[in-house]
């Protein structure tokens, strides 16, 4: 029986930065008898991308049970009898502010029930890496502004705090499929600072001895300046719909840093900062995104805020954390 070993999110929770390590020993995980399945193979000829839609169709569906007899055919074609599969997008897409939806991912029981229908042929170990609910707020904030996001921090936590975001969520439907006892939960805070070595080989389950030596990078986070001339942009409707104009100037944001530092922009100075970055800005336009700009909320909680936000969960979190599937000390979560 093949080992499936399948990290599935959440998002912003040190995804990408896992996911370019694996890829970076790949090679040496292949010659242990591990195959790694990344984004691009799920999205590829062979899976079609049918894993990612398997959270949308309905149980009872025919399609449902002809994307799982191909997936299970498909994977039982893969040489080596252990595999590695990860892709946050599995359970869900990212949060994002939207009606109607009772936690941030309600279709994740839907892709469990698959797991739990391959577990006759694939010996299935469930892997999830989180954040505390107030940090990964904030992180969702942060994306969803480079995304086109216009709306205020308050707004945005207004919303979510609408939301069932106890993660002890993922814990009932682990076990509701019998999936938990092979399941680990990690807190991101648990392997933040730490070298991917220390960490990632307990979190699969595979000995340390398989992995390559590799240095890889992550994710650039943006300054709290660049966060905000984002989001005044976003206010007049700049490169709405156009990911690739986005991806470009927070690229040339993070240049930028290097010889700007950190420093907050002046009124004055946010037009000729945006030039230099590419973007130039028609004046009256340029007004709005000035006064956006100076006048933008605070993107995180104020320590009073985050104890009121986080208030709901204290408990729910005291005993998510004490769950043995869960890597971490009880009081980790502590503000």
């Amino acid at each position: 029986m093949k080992k499936l070993i399948i990290h599935m999110g959440v998002h912003r929770s040190g995804s990408t930065s896992l996911q370019s390590y694996l890829k970076a020993s790949a090679s040496a995980l292949e010659e242990a008898d591990i195959k790694l399945l990344t984004r691009d193979e799920l999205k590829g000829v062979v899976f079609k991308g049918y894993l990612t839609r398997l959270k949308h169709i309905s149980p009872n569906s025919l399609l449902r049970t002809y994307i799982q007899n191909h997936v299970e055919t498909t994977l039982n074609k893969v040489s080596c009898s252990n595999i590695i599969m990860t892709e946050e997008n599995l359970i869900g897409g990212m949060p994002v502010m939207r009606s109607g939806v009772g936690t941030p991912y309600p279709k994740a029981n839907l892709f469990l029930r698959s797991l739990n229908h391959w577990r006759h042929d694939f010996d299935i170990y469930p892997r999830f890496i989180v954040r505390r609910q107030d940090r990964w707020i904030e992180s969702l904030y942060a994306f969803q502004v480079y995304r086109g996001l216009g709306a205020r921090f308050s707004e945005f936590v207004s919303y979510f705090s609408r939301l069932n975001m106890d993660w002890g969520v993922l814990i009932d439907d682990l076990d509701h499929f019998k999936l938990i006892d092979k399941s680990i939960i990690m807190p991101l805070q648990t392997c933040s600072g730490r070298a991917y070595e220390d960490w990632v080989p307990k979190f699969l389950g595979i000995e340390h001895r398989h992995f390559g030596v590799a240095t890889v990078g992550t994710n650039e986070s943006m300054l709290l300046r660049d966060l905000k001339l984002f989001w005044a942009l976003n206010k007049i409707g700049w490169a709405k719909g156009k990911r690739g104009k986005r991806r470009n100037l927070r690229r040339k944001l993070v240049q930028l840093s290097h010889s700007h530092g950190d420093r907050e922009l002046e009124r004055a100075e946010i037009g000729d900062y945006l030039a230099e970055a590419g973007v130039r800005v028609p004046k009256q336009q340029l007004k709005h995104v000035e006064s956006a700009y100076l006048g933008m909320e605070i993107p995180y909680f104020s320590d009073q805020g985050r104890e009121i936000f986080l208030k709901p969960y204290q408990d729910a979190n005291k005993r998510f954390l004490a769950h043995s599937q869960v890597m971490a000390t009880c009081d980790l979560w502590q503000v």
